[in-house]
């Protein structure tokens, strides 16, 4: 920012100038002193050399080195250029207006109202260079705070990010101490259903081998019973048939 302000007081001291210049004209040819006139005529700054001085000095306020520039500077001392040159265009036109007052002097086809004229026209160009400068000044003010806004903005959300991620590092940390403790019960749990299945697998087989010994026994007795019943039906028939007989 003192970069900047620098360059613009350079540029304020230039305008300064034409303005010195612009009144020494006025004051000269109210006195109708033609060499005086085209001394001051001759005072007219050469503007190629102020863009060549500004280009080194916006270049250095844009932490450059003064023989690069980027592009947005590029821009602005394109802007700069385009300005000056129309401002030379006129100072030309003005110096050979000023010519023509000098060969027309003597025969006295000036006034005063001619000269407040061209003075205007000296002040006008340096209101707009004026302009020019607190444009320039004013606009890198404001980038420079955007700038600091989107910084303090972007700070904001970094320690934010920040935060977070220290937050979703403690919930992942959990849930792998989680995770553990779970696969340990489920082990445990794991265990204690293959024992139960065991006891319940022994006490099916001790089950089914003494329903399976009952079956059998059931079976002899019923067999033992039929043959029992089969003989006393045998016994009961031959007793009929002697009977029968007798």
């Amino acid at each position: 920012i003192k970069e900047h302000t620098n360059s613009n007081q350079e540029k304020q001291l230039d305008l300064n100038e034409i303005s010195d210049d612009s009144e020494g004209v006025h004051l000269l040819v109210n006195e109708s002193s033609n060499q005086e006139k085209r001394s001051d005529v001759n005072k007219i700054p050469d503007d190629s050399k102020e863009v060549q001085q500004q280009k080194l000095t916006v270049d250095k306020s844009e932490g450059g080195d003064g023989l690069t520039l980027n592009e947005e500077t590029k821009l602005k001392l394109e802007s700069v250029e385009k300005v000056s040159n129309e401002l030379k265009k006129k100072s030309q036109l003005l110096a050979e207006q000023l010519q023509e007052i000098e060969l027309y002097a003597d025969k006295n086809l000036i006034n005063n109202d001619q000269l407040t004229v061209l003075n205007t026209e000296l002040n006008k160009c340096k209101n707009d260079m004026q302009n020019i400068c607190n444009v320039e000044t004013s606009g890198e003010l404001c980038e420079s705070n955007l700038l600091k806004i989107i910084l303090d903005k972007t700070t904001v959300l970094d320690n934010t990010i920040i935060s977070e991620m220290h937050h979703l590092k403690t919930i992942v940390e959990d849930a792998c101490a989680s995770k553990k403790w779970m696969n340990f019960a489920m082990e445990q749990l794991r265990e204690e259903h293959r024992l139960k299945m065991d006891e319940k697998d022994k006490f099916h087989d001790e089950l089914n081998r003494k329903l399976l010994l009952e079956i059998s026994q059931l079976k002899e007795y019923v067999g033992k019973v039929e043959e029992d019943a089969i003989c006393e039906q045998f016994s009961n028939e031959r007793y009929e048939e002697e009977y029968s007989s007798t």
